[in-house]
């Protein structure tokens, strides 16, 4: 499994943040707080960020037992390293759910007591915020501060762009009873379109031939869903649960003749007994003309996992955003555990990765990873009675995100009366630098071209990547007319 989840206890709120109390004004005889507030996780959902402790009992007046205390609250949204604060305005309750749609990097809040002698304000430390979702100081450095939104402008997507009209499968060696469940919770949070039958407008989830007695997949399958419906919001997903990859490889070929022509796989392994069934499993049925099927490079380093070394996959690393200070981000840089290079079970080079436009090393064996996305990191959210929002992180993200975006490339060339890529096409297009106006080069060379390496591969998508990827295919197809 390749996606590293951290989860947020419920019950651990008091011992994550510590507070910053400094009068903003003050009287001599002012209320004193008995124990300064800190803000921690609130709501049945956990969604919500809290004011602790809120009972009038925490604060005293210096003239006496007797005197009255009220309370007022407010709150500020700052930048990541909690300066240049501004007031959030309209939220003057001691919980709140965070306006997601204001895209705040990191919150604080302050509490004022006032009794007949004076008022006395303290402030609470800022927190990061995504999702509603309260997280730790030390996640300030890599932080999960990217929505839906966010990656589609950060990808250059239009409104029109939504993969309406198209299939992305999803494959899955786990149960997730709750995945709709789930989905609809993600939706609703981030305006999206609900699963089918749930309101107007909404998009086809299924799972296709569900087995029973799978392990529970922990939320994997939820990240991968979520997230490829956070970027083509109008695409059907078809979730393939299999007990093995032959179970898979037998699946992709029908799927595709019905119109599933993109296939996301998040699982790998790096382990050479199982590699080669792996890679036989797949490679027969992902190399057809219209289907592209997408393998994370794994999240364990160099050497990269299988079977994303086949030659008839298109094999996805990972990068992060580095941010600035008030959480936007001017670019991206390697994820340090992006899977690459070669793998333990090696594949021959193929043609199209030895191309001079390419700068990959000549080692005569096929190098992974092809292309990278965001790995690191983003929420995503869980049913049930020990769900909520977690992050994820790995290739396991990067994955579905390419995915989308390629549902997405067929949803144009398909509306040019063209034919949906296949994985031979896209290779060479990649290999020759016909999509690099596209692609984020993380490796920045000096030479002209695209420059791969072992964590990222040729590029991250930026904006603008479908229209490069369309007109790309276009070409090559005029070009290789017979």
């Amino acid at each position: 499994m390749v996606v590293v989840v951290l989860v947020v206890a419920v019950g651990a709120a008091a011992a994550w943040y510590a507070t910053s109390s400094g009068p903003r004004q003050s009287a001599a005889n002012a209320p004193i707080a008995l124990t300064p507030p800190y803000l921690g996780q609130g709501g049945v959902r956990g969604d919500a960020v809290d004011i602790e402790p809120p009972m009038y009992n925490d604060w005293a007046s210096p003239i006496g037992a007797s005197e009255h205390i009220s309370l007022r609250y407010s709150w500020e949204s700052c930048d990541l390293h909690g300066k240049s604060c501004s007031t959030l305005p309209g939220l003057y309750t001691k919980r709140i759910d965070p306006p997601q749609e204001l895209h705040i990097v990191t919150l604080r809040a302050i509490v004022t007591a006032t009794d007949h002698a004076g008022s006395r304000s303290i402030t609470t430390s800022p927190i990061y915020d995504m999702a509603g979702f309260p997280f730790t100081a030390p996640r300030r450095l890599d932080p999960a501060q990217y929505d839906p939104l966010q990656l589609r402008h950060w990808y250059g997507l239009r409104s029109d762009q939504d993969g309406r009209g198209q299939t992305i499968v999803i494959t899955t060696f786990w149960n997730s009873p709750g995945l709709r469940q789930a989905v609809l919770g993600f939706s609703l949070h981030y305006g999206l379109p609900r699963p089918c039958p749930i309101g107007h407008g909404c998009f086809e989830l299924t799972v296709a031939h569900p087995i029973r007695g799978l392990h529970a997949g922990a939320g994997e399958t939820d990240l991968d869903v979520e997230w490829a419906h956070a970027i083509a919001p109008e695409a059907r997903i078809v979730v393939l649960e299999a007990r093995t990859p032959d179970q898979v490889a037998k699946e992709i070929e029908p799927l595709a003749r019905a119109g599933a022509h993109v296939v996301s796989s998040s699982w790998s392994s790096g382990h050479a007994d199982s590699s080669a069934r792996l890679y036989r499993a797949v490679a027969a049925s992902c190399a057809a003309r219209e289907t592209v099927c997408l393998f994370a490079s794994g999240d364990d380093g160099t050497p990269g996992a299988e079977p994303a070394n086949s030659p008839d996959v298109l094999a996805v690393g990972g990068v992060r955003f580095s941010p600035e200070a008030d959480g936007s981000t001017q670019g991206e840089i390697a994820w340090a555990w992006s899977g690459g290079g070669a793998t333990n079970v090696i594949q021959p080079q193929p043609s199209w990765q030895t191309s001079s436009a390419s700068h990959v090393p000549d080692y005569g064996a096929r190098e992974i990873p092809d292309v990278s996305a965001l790995a690191s990191a983003v929420p995503y959210y869980v049913a049930g009675d020990r769900g909520g929002w977690f992050i994820g992180d790995g290739t396991s993200l990067a994955t579905p995100l390419w995915a989308a975006l390629i549902a997405i490339t067929n949803q144009q060339l398909i509306s040019d009366r063209a034919a949906p890529i296949g994985i031979l096409e896209l290779h060479n297009v990649l290999y020759e630098g016909m999509i690099s106006s596209g692609l984020d080069d993380i490796t920045k060379g000096p030479r002209a071209g695209p420059r791969w390496d072992i964590s990222t591969g040729l590029g991250s998508p930026k904006s603008g990547i479908v229209d490069v990827l369309v007109k790309a295919i276009e070409r090559y197809r005029a070009s290789h007319q017979s």
